[in-house]
């Protein structure tokens, strides 16, 4: 007798299986990693008792800061911790300086936990640049070198990778990476106008600091179909601020039209990073080629580009800077 033969399997559940595989995977390595790094601290205890020590690392239960930055006049600490056994040294240079030795500065033990510190006071613009750290408590390995960065405080710098796309008729979204932040909490303030007026409108609502170098997204609601619009991302602090960014630009789409698949994929990635921006893609995109796919069997698909003034626009994707 002949078994009956197994139902096919969609497309999308062999994607959604596999990313769930992929996504368990990753979590899998994270947990090991953290196991790894749960046993520095008692392995360290290990060593402090059989007297083989540890060198140097830095303390991951402490978060690492490697920008500071000082008012004109004011006084500032450079600071950083570490795991090691035995008591490390600190020893601080100045490599904008031609490395010039800076001492041991000051520190603090408790256990195998170490912080190093360098207070500089009445800071001028001859102290700001780069300063390095040497860790060292005689163990085999390696010492530990970190550079940490010494601004004078004012403005934010201008948020970097600012891009623009249309979500639909209606709403454009607008991702951006957020830089240094001058030595002050930072704000985002989001400016925006149609290329038919020159009066700008800002977004009501504003977006405080995350974390350096993170991704920020926002969306603007509220527009015409058909429109062309220009966006710029601004950051200030209490200090003022260094200016906005270049303006970029997207097309809204037209009413009942669908964003492309680009938008699409844009949108969804802008606020994600490394292994889930693949999964989230891969499925995205068996999905749209599902939908088209069906689309395809009663109607023709609508071109994305059309022409716009003198040039030729892409709707619904990632817009290049205006000059």
């Amino acid at each position: 007798m002949v078994a009956p033969a197994s139902p096919p399997v969609s497309p999308l559940v062999v994607v959604v299986l596999a990313a769930d595989t992929l996504w368990k995977s990753k979590k899998r390595k994270v947990s090991e990693k953290d196991t790894i790094r749960s046993r520095e601290i008692p392995a360290c205890f290990i060593c402090q008792q059989s007297g083989t020590g540890c060198s140097p690392r830095l303390d991951y239960r402490v978060p690492f800061q490697k920008e500071f930055a000082a008012a004109e006049g004011g006084n500032v600490t450079l600071n950083i911790s570490v795991i090691a056994n035995p008591t490390p040294t600190f020893t601080w240079y100045k490599l904008t300086d031609r490395n010039k030795n800076l001492g041991s500065g000051g520190s603090s033990t408790t256990d195998v936990s170490a912080v190093g510190k360098l207070t500089l006071t009445n800071v001028q613009q001859e102290d700001i640049g780069t300063y390095q750290v040497v860790v060292s408590n005689g163990t085999k390995n390696t010492d530990l070198v970190v550079n940490l960065t010494l601004h004078l405080a004012g403005p934010p710098n201008i948020p970097m990778n600012v891009t623009a796309w249309s979500n639909g008729p209606h709403s454009v979204s607008v991702s951006w990476i957020e830089e240094f932040n001058g030595g002050s909490n930072q704000t985002f303030l989001i400016q925006y106008r149609a290329d038919t007026t020159s009066q700008r409108t800002n977004l009501t609502k504003q977006f405080p600091e995350k974390r350096l170098h993170i991704n920020h997204t926002a969306v603007i609601s509220n527009l015409q179909p058909e429109t062309r619009y220009l966006v710029w991302v601004l950051a200030y602090n209490k200090y003022g601020y260094k200016g906005f960014t270049e303006g970029h630009e997207a097309l809204t789409l037209a009413a009942g039209e669908e964003p492309s698949n680009a938008a699409l994929i844009g949108g969804v990635a802008g606020g994600l990073t490394g292994g889930v921006v693949i999964i989230v893609i891969v499925i995205v995109l068996v999905l749209l080629f599902i939908r088209r796919r069906n689309q395809n069997s009663t109607t023709s698909e609508k071109p994305i580009i059309e022409s716009y003034g003198s040039g030729m626009v892409r709707r619904g994707r990632p817009s290049t800077p205006n000059s």
